[in-house]
């Protein structure tokens, strides 16, 4: 999973506490994993395929799994071939067939909901391709170009936009702050269980793989483009999820603020007091106020790297960096608190992998980052 359009935790959980995710057939989304792992059951994971033979083999097929009425190639300017997105998708037949009665091109967008474009089998989507000098460019600036030609022709009918290799897919958003960094990319062969792939990111297998074929089929298909019957403001859901996880987000950063500073920011300081060998017992003010501040450093490096881990600031999702992660350190925890595993009091393990980690102690640079997190964890006023 790449991307900043929404955040980790919103899709792992606040989607969940959304009235969409709640209203989700489970007879459907059945159906709709066993579609998707047809697909790629029957795809060679190391296929040389073009782009003809990815859409024809992968990408049309997922588009209908997911309730799409598409159109391939309709022009979206006066240029030609120029700025030409593959598919121009419709939320139903009747709008395909409003679409279809336009004489020109350009004009079929105001009926349509989403543009794709299409590349061949695993071509990388942020690089161009010198080897092909009629598609050198690289995808991802090619989605951008389209989307602002058919917002212009569609009379900002259309916002979001579909990139794909047939392996990952992404989803951007026209009004995104930073269009090149803020979509959403799954890597949904993976997720589908294809055989004999060579994993490049973070395992998603197991409930985390059914989860987020759920998340791709509520956010990529046809049932997030159009409007909710509970919604008072009758929003697609792509635009509730947007203003959720920025909700999501604002909420867990006030719940993070108020569990760090009331609750963990003591025990920490009194754990580290505690145990430091070199400390008269009982702690001296001044034995307390060097442990308050070297409390207050690591706290706020480890804020800091699982801030920057969880907005995919650091990658880790890549193999040279994940097994070296907090979040690694954070599950490992979790885990064996969960089993009611017994945690040796002389070892020093977790506190080597977090020196490895963490940069050597540079005070100019730890303010800043103290400074940045601080202005994080109260931006939003408590009620």
């Amino acid at each position: 999973m790449q991307g900043k359009l929404f955040t980790q935790d919103f899709l792992r959980e606040g989607i969940k506490e959304t009235d969409a995710w709640k209203c989700l057939d489970s007879n459907e989304l059945t159906r709709f994993r066993k579609c998707i792992g047809a697909i790629f059951d029957t795809f060679p994971p190391d296929s040389q395929a073009n782009e003809a033979v990815t859409e024809t083999e992968i990408v049309f097929k997922v588009l209908e799994a997911l309730g799409w009425a598409s159109l391939p190639q309709q022009t979206a300017s006066g240029k030609g071939c120029q700025d030409v997105p593959d598919v121009l998708l419709f939320a139903d037949t009747a709008t395909k067939q409003a679409a279809l009665a336009e004489r020109k091109d350009e004009q079929r967008y105001r009926h349509g909901a989403a543009i794709v474009e299409c590349k061949r089998w695993r071509r990388p989507l942020d690089r161009g391709d010198r080897t092909d000098p009629l598609d050198a460019n690289a995808p991802s600036n090619q989605m951008l170009r389209y989307l602002s030609r058919v917002e212009v022709a569609s009379e900002r009918a259309i916002q979001w936009g579909l990139l794909t290799n047939g392996r990952y897919w992404r989803l951007y958003f026209q009004g995104a702050r930073s269009r090149s960094e803020e979509f959403l990319e799954l890597d949904v062969a993976l997720l589908a269980g294809m055989k004999g792939l060579q994993v490049e990111l973070f395992d998603a297998s197991g409930q985390d793989a059914e989860h987020f074929l759920a998340v791709f089929y509520l956010l990529f298909g046809r049932a997030g483009f159009v409007p909710q019957p509970k919604d008072p403001e009758n929003r697609a859901f792509l635009f509730i999820a947007l203003a959720e996880t920025r909700r999501w987000e604002e909420r867990v950063s006030q719940d993070l603020g108020e569990l760090v500073f009331e609750r963990l920011f003591p025990r920490l300081v009194t754990a580290m007091a505690q145990r430091d060998p070199t400390a008269s017992q009982p702690p001296t003010a001044d034995d307390l106020d060097a442990v308050r501040r070297e409390a207050l450093i690591l706290l706020y490096r480890l804020l800091f790297v699982l801030y920057a881990e969880d907005r995919n600031l650091l990658p880790v999702h890549d193999r040279r960096y994940d097994d070296y992660s907090l979040r690694k350190i954070r599950e490992d925890v979790s885990r064996r608190l969960d089993a009611c595993d017994v945690f040796s009091t002389s070892a020093r393990r977790y506190c080597n992998d977090l020196k490895d980690l963490f940069p050597h102690h540079q005070p100019g640079r730890c303010l800043a980052r103290r400074a940045a997190l601080q202005r994080w964890l109260v931006r939003r006023p408590r009620a």
